[in-house]
């Protein structure tokens, strides 16, 4: 905790990382958890987490940027053992290695910059020096890079019991967009459609859309959007084939707004709610804002009359929000507008959401009313001859009332 508080950029903390999980797993994983171990472990727990972990470590030598990738292969090798955890360990033990695994991808995004100023160095030994470390030592090793790419696939193909999750890949991208880029980008394509579920086929959408945004951030932006445009015709194919799915489903589910499926079980095992939807359209909205167009859509598969045809029945059966303003902003970018849209749906009106058809009947009848009672006023000459009126309609219908009761009492 001191050498955390007074010296929070030394790269001898990334030393700790490893034995104080291991020590938190055994102290949480002990069947008699009471007393000072229970104590010890919350503690190391918490320390771990909310300091250890945010520290803004340095790296100066190619070792010790060594002994990071190392560090980063075997939290990855952590996360995917099959062990046995009880729901709270579990749950602890997969935030602690995530939290871990976050903090060494962020130190390895800067290691390149913070070697080059390592102590001691002078500006001719750097210059000297820059070819050698930047062969030696480079930001992320293959290693990483593959362990990287083994854990994506095993989290979207194999429905296994390892602590892996979409939270990994996330801060993956967050923290360290060039190496997300090149262990992510060139498998979540084919994920998209040999996902174990339809869940995982739209998080490696998902996982794409968040690739594509933070592509023009990296630190390497001219490589990273390099890589990203070779990819975007096969991502924008994957879209089309994804949203056909959607819409037709795999045992004739029809889209969005249309008549419900015969067989509800097969509907859920296919992209057809919004909520589905929209990591594919948020997708290709990102693909298409980074890239050209005509490359992005420069084969067959992703042309633009292919990503059009389905945008185009999305946008006429789908009574979403948020989906019917991603669509908008597809047609925007593929040089088309919502009238066309409309005219090459076969003439298929975009169904509306009765709330807002019952709002607006309910609004127009209170206009109609209003309308009304302002001509009778003005028939009658005024506000005051309306009172007069409506209150000797009130003394008339009092009189009518007691003659009733005397009738009645008689």
């Amino acid at each position: 905790e001191q050498v955390v508080r007074m010296q929070p950029t030394t790269p001898c903390l990334m030393a700790a990382v490893l034995p104080l999980l291991v020590a938190i797993r055994r102290l949480q994983g002990s069947s008699s958890q009471v007393g000072e171990a229970r104590d010890l472990g919350n503690r190391l727990s918490a320390f771990f987490k909310n300091k250890l972990c945010k520290c803004t470590v340095k790296l100066t030598t190619p070792e010790q940027v060594a002994e990071v990738n190392e560090a980063t292969v075997a939290l990855l090798s952590e996360l995917r053992r099959r062990t046995a955890f009880t729901a709270n360990n579990r749950k602890e033990h997969s935030d602690l290695t995530a939290a871990a695994l976050g903090f060494c991808t962020r130190v390895l995004a800067t290691a390149d910059a913070n070697l080059l100023a390592a102590a001691g160095t002078t500006a001719m030994e750097a210059e000297a020096e820059e070819e050698e470390e930047e062969e030696s030592v480079p930001n992320t090793s293959e290693a990483v890079e593959a362990a990287f790419r083994e854990a994506v696939v095993e989290y979207h193909t194999e429905r296994s019991k390892c602590l892996l999750s979409g939270k990994v890949f996330d801060d993956l991208l967050t923290r360290n967009v060039d190496l997300g880029i090149k262990a992510l980008v060139p498998e979540l394509p084919r994920l998209t459609t040999e996902a174990a579920t339809p869940f995982l086929k739209c998080e490696a959408f998902r996982l794409l859309a968040a690739a594509y945004k933070r592509g023009s951030a990296s630190p390497h932006a001219a490589e990273a959007c390099d890589a990203l445009a070779r990819a975007a015709p096969s991502v924008l194919a994957k879209v089309c084939v994804a949203l056909e799915a959607g819409l037709t489903g795999s045992k004739g589910e029809t889209a969005p707004g249309g008549e419900e499926a015969e067989d509800k079980e097969s509907a859920k095992g296919t992209i057809v709610r919004a909520k589905r939807l929209r990591p594919v359209l948020e997708c290709a909205v990102q693909v298409l804002e980074l890239c050209d167009v005509k490359t992005a859509t420069s084969t067959e598969a992703s042309s633009p009359h292919a990503l059009a045809k389905q945008v185009n029945a999305i946008l006429a059966a789908s009574a979403s929000g948020a989906v019917l303003s991603l669509c908008k902003k597809i047609l925007t970018k593929l040089g088309m507008h919502e009238a066309d849209s409309n005219a090459s749906a076969d003439g298929v009106k975009k169904t509306k959401s009765s709330k807002k058809s019952k709002k607006r009947e309910r609004e127009e009848a209170t206009r109609a009313r209003a309308i009304a009672h302002v001509a009778k006023i003005k028939a009658l000459g005024g506000p005051e001859a309306l009172a007069a009126q409506e209150q000797s309609k009130g003394e008339e219908s009092e009189k009518e009332t007691a003659k009733r009761r005397k009738t009645e009492a008689t």
